[in-house]
């Protein structure tokens, strides 16, 4: 089974952590899923995709929606802020544009 989960981007905004809780609460519904993307749309939508997996493949990460402070135009911004993250121990799921500010879906163990 395939789950799509709608995210605003206005809304992300006005609340990014408690779009990471809802989207860590949405992998632990029944049955078992696992983030597999975030898609965006032309308009102000990110959509969520999950799948359903056993209970010992469920995903069990924190995650994070956030700017990435960087410069956006460069490749060595871009990857100077990734690094960062991954340095704090968290994983770079995806980037997106909100106006013109990039940002980034990170997620890591939950600790």
């Amino acid at each position: 089974m395939i789950r799509f989960i709608p995210i605003r981007k206005s809304d992300l905004l006005a609340d990014a952590r408690g779009h990471g809780a809802m989207l860590e609460k949405a992998l632990t519904r029944k049955p078992a899923c696992r983030f597999v993307s975030l898609c965006g749309t032309a308009g102000d939508t990110l959509i969520a995709v999950l799948e359903s997996c056993g209970p010992e493949e469920a995903d069990d990460r924190e995650f994070v929606f956030s700017p990435l402070e960087a410069d956006s135009e460069s490749f060595e911004g871009v990857s100077a802020a990734v690094r960062r993250r991954y340095e704090a121990d968290y994983s770079t799921l995806a980037t997106f544009f909100i106006n013109r500010t990039m940002w980034g879906l990170f997620a890591r163990k939950k600790r």
